[in-house]
């Protein structure tokens, strides 16, 4: 993945978990790409901003970290245009701006979605 996508438009569609939706009576979502690298198994992850973040279970999911829910299904293919399937890990505003924000070795469940992320125009 290359340096042009940081701070490009990307379109986030929610899938699940399935009260996700009737909870914050949306599924769609714009956010920025703030940062990539290379993630476990050399795979590209992002960390993204929400424009207009949501609460979900009191939580506000502001910041998120993505990662390709599929092999074959890599971002780097955002830039072809392609709806990629991903998993989105909600990170606190303090994980965000931390020296390693893409460090997810913290994590031990729950904060998840799963969904879709696109490049937009």
């Amino acid at each position: 993945m290359s340096d042009k996508l940081k701070g490009k438009k990307v379109e986030l569609i929610v899938s699940d978990p399935w009260e996700f939706q009737s909870i914050v009576k949306k599924a769609r979502f714009s956010a920025t790409i703030i940062r990539f690298e290379s993630g476990v198994n050399n795979r590209p992850t992002l960390l993204v901003q929400l424009d207009d973040p949501p609460f979900f279970k009191k939580e506000r999911y502001e910041f998120l970290i993505i990662e390709s829910a599929l092999i074959g299904w890599e971002l780097n293919k955002l830039g072809q245009g392609e709806h990629i399937p991903c998993g989105m890990i909600r990170l606190t505003t303090e994980q965000a701006y931390s020296s390693n924000p893409m460090d997810t070795s913290w994590w031990r469940g729950g904060h998840t979605l799963t969904g879709t992320i696109r490049l937009l125009d």
